[in-house]
């Protein structure tokens, strides 16, 4: 019989460790993701990346401190009387207690979809091939380790005192619960009793952190989750190959193909003739061949967002959008910076350099329009 006090006491400590490392995880997490974002980090790779580095320092705080509290050292060396077909087992029984669970839970998730919505992280692979490192990396490799350090390590080595059995369901409904979500926790529960089990046999974490690490691998592998699988299985359909490489193509936007503007059409042609279509978007071409499309949000993003000062475009667009008349002609293409002359002529002329890249609007004050004239401006538009 052990010591009811002692057990008390034991208990006590290990929920304030549970809290702490909680605790810890959470402010570890408030200061990291904002310096990852102000990193300017994706949002895919910040969901992967805070974790795996909370998780790094917290766990060997945690292994640190408690292992000196809890009076014990974590077992790293292999048991001899532990042989490597033991090993063998114990991985095919866990990997097929977690198929078997998974199984089971997407046949009730599926029973009771509709009535209950249950929701689970995202683990699938991204786009980013820098992504899904810090994806592997984490559920592969950081999580396992810090898991088993701490449940199997620390946890399961303070409560085997009181039975193996007893300590192996308490880590183990310690372990379910900490993953949150109910999908999940009852494979956890059933893979980590085999999980306990092994390290006790073997006197060591390492086969489990290795168990552990290969269920992650071989969920990771599998893109489409358990209640698509029951479904597929269900009615006898292959799963299908996954495709990361699809991506938006400009036939799968819903456009009206009857309608194409020239490329050489100015933008506000272009604006004008989808207000008159009431369209959002054409296709630009050139010899009937499509180069792009434009859409009335892209002109206005340009329009707020670009150097409208700058200015290329052919003449003709020109005369065309300011309805006005042709004096002079030089050049078929224009492009140059835009300059108004809307102050005092003398301190235009002292204070504004003109060239052959420069585009001046002005009214009609004879003394700028000969400074532009000499300057040799690329296009003088007057005005009134």
């Amino acid at each position: 019989m052990y010591n009811s006090i002692q057990f008390d006491t034991d208990v006590k400590k290990l929920n304030q460790m549970l809290l702490f490392y909680i605790f810890l995880e959470s402010v570890a997490m408030l200061i990291i993701e904002p310096v990852l974002i102000a990193l300017k980090f994706g949002e895919d790779l910040i969901f992967f990346l805070a974790p795996a580095i909370t998780t790094c320092f917290v766990t060997y705080y945690l292994v640190k401190r408690y292992q000196k509290k809890f009076e014990l050292t974590i077992p790293l060396k292999i048991s001899d009387d532990f042989k490597f077909i033991q090993y063998l087992k114990f991985v095919v029984m866990a990997l097929g207690a977690a198929w078997l669970t998974s199984l089971i839970m997407g046949f009730i998730m599926n029973s009771l979809s509709g009535i209950v919505i249950f929701e689970t992280p995202d683990f699938s692979t991204k786009d980013s091939f820098i992504v899904n490192i810090c994806l592997i990396i984490y559920a592969v490799i950081v999580a396992p380790i810090s898991e088993e350090l701490i449940f199997r390590g620390l946890i399961l080595g303070k409560l085997k005192q009181y039975g193996n059995v007893f300590a192996s369901i308490i880590v183990s409904l310690l372990f379910a619960l900490i993953h949150g979500n109910l999908p999940q926790s009852i494979p956890t529960f059933i893979v980590s009793l085999f999980l306990c089990w092994v390290t006790l046999q073997s006197n060591s974490i390492i086969p489990a952190i290795s168990i552990h690490m290969i269920n992650n691998a071989v969920a990771q592998l599998g893109d489409i989750n358990n209640e698509t699988k029951y479904v597929l299985n269900y009615f006898e359909i292959a799963e299908p190959k996954y495709l990361n490489d699809v991506k938006l193509q400009i036939k799968d936007v819903n456009y009206h193909k009857e309608y194409t503007i020239d490329e050489k059409v100015s933008i506000k042609d272009a604006y004008d003739y989808m207000t008159e279509k009431e369209i959002t978007g054409v296709p630009i071409i050139r010899n009937n061949k499509f180069l792009n499309l434009v859409t009335v949000k892209m002109i206005t993003k340009h329009l707020i967002n670009n150097d409208v000062k700058f200015l290329e475009t052919s003449f003709d667009n020109i005369l065309k959008t300011l309805q006005a008349e042709e004096i002079l002609r030089f050049d078929e293409e224009i492009k140059g910076n835009i300059s108004v002359a809307s102050y005092r002529s003398t301190t235009f002329m002292n204070s504004v350099f003109l060239g052959e890249n420069d585009i001046l609007v002005v009214g009609d004050r004879h003394s700028i329009i000969e400074y532009a004239v000499e300057a040799g401006v690329k296009m003088l538009i007057v005005t009134g």
